[in-house]
């Protein structure tokens, strides 16, 4: 701010000024921000400088000069920060019917995939209405890119259009991603939609040639359907492939499944699993690791577990290992994680996961209770006033 304030406005000042609004920085600095636009209106940084003055200090004045770059400006890639700002603030028509007719006139940007969503996965009804109609004008397109509002959408009926996508004209290089974050979607807001997301993956094999993408199918298939005879062909894809790069999620998806319906660990999974993680750097694939101890949590698994938490620090690692391996050690590690973490609002679920092994832990209690304190209306303070009440 005081480099702003002590320098005549220059064309490069643009980017400071787009960095220094996505901080918050103080009031004042919307002032400069449009002042620079007036200098400098047709500048390289302009639209962002626009979208990050929009996103702080959203008023009729920002937003008629966002509409300024959305109607102005023809190569949508640099108008990404403007939309990502739309999509941000609060409803605004003017900014959305906006947005609604540039997808109407390319509806094949590659940007729309990278925009259309809210990075916190809450729900928003119209965000919804343009990724359906975004959806809807790309039914046939096969080089559409939809993982990314895959992943993140709090709504079945976007579910369903990427579904519907996928069945039309889903072959494109990124159909393994879009299956994965459709299922992980699928797992939070609607499990009916199962079905569909593995049969949509068995078809979705045909015509793929690339292992890496064969195993995530896979690894798809395995989770959402669950069945034995996925789980069987899985498994004989393994075991031919079981050298090529990335073959592994099939080994954590077979772990998982068979933790998640309480069945026996998989034999086949422990012993592949063990073996290629013998044969790579200590702490490497954490999430096979996370997997393999999860479900087979034996002496090997367990020590592998805990190097790969103190070299990852990963706290989903330490999670599990306070949930099925909890010793001395662990608890060592989740008393140093909660005092690095200083009452984070996603502290909650290794304090729930200690709470449950260990309520009596004067620490853990005192770590509880702090983190209440800072998080009070945090979704989960009712469950950890439980167990501290327990």
């Amino acid at each position: 701010m005081r480099r702003l304030q002590s320098e005549e406005l220059r064309e490069f000042s643009g980017a400071l000024i787009a960095e220094m609004l996505a901080f918050k920085q103080p009031v004042a600095l919307a002032t400069y921000a449009q002042r620079w636009l007036k200098l400098f209106p047709e500048a390289e940084d302009a639209p962002d400088v626009a979208g990050e003055l929009l996103r702080a200090y959203p008023s009729a004045d920002s937003i008629n000069t966002a509409v300024y770059y959305l109607t102005a400006v023809s190569n949508y890639d640099n108008l990404y920060t403007i939309f990502r700002a739309c999509l941000d603030i609060t409803f605004n028509e003017k900014l959305h019917g906006t947005i609604e007719r540039l997808i109407e006139r390319q509806p094949e940007a590659d940007v729309w995939g990278r925009v259309l969503f809210k990075p916190d996965m809450s729900a928003n009804a119209h965000i919804e209405k343009l990724v359906l109609r975004w959806l809807r004008l790309n039914k046939k397109n096969p080089g559409l890119d939809v993982s990314l509002v895959a992943l993140f959408t709090s709504s079945p009926s976007v579910l369903d259009a990427i579904l519907e996508w996928i069945d039309t004209a889903g072959r494109s290089k990124h159909i393994d991603f879009a299956l994965d974050h459709l299922y992980r979607s699928a797992s939070r807001i609607d499990k009916t939609l199962m079905s569909k997301i593995a049969a949509a993956a068995r078809r979705a094999l045909k015509g793929i040639h690339c292992n890496e993408s064969i195993a995530s199918i896979y690894a798809t298939i395995v989770r959402a359907s669950g069945e034995q005879n996925d789980i069987q062909a899985a498994k004989a894809w393994y075991q031919t492939h079981r050298g090529a790069e990335r073959a592994w999620p099939i080994l954590a998806a077979i772990l998982q499944v068979n933790e998640r319906n309480q069945r026996e660990a998989d034999e086949f999974a422990v012993m592949e699993a063990k073996a290629l993680l013998r044969n790579l750097p200590l702490g490497s694939i954490p999430a096979l690791v996370g997997a393999l101890v999860k479900a087979h949590p034996d002496a090997e698994s367990v020590a592998t577990a805990k190097i790969t938490y103190k070299q990852t620090k990963l706290m989903w690692i330490l999670e599990v290992l306070v949930d099925v391996a909890f010793d001395a050690e662990v608890k060592r590690f989740a008393l140093g994680a909660l005092e690095g973490l200083n009452g984070a609002d996603y502290a909650h679920r290794l304090l729930s996961s200690l709470l449950r092994v260990d309520p009596q832990n004067a620490d853990v209690v005192e770590f509880a209770n702090m983190w209440i304190e800072k998080n009070p209306l945090h979704k989960s303070v009712s469950e950890i006033k439980l167990l501290l009440a327990a």
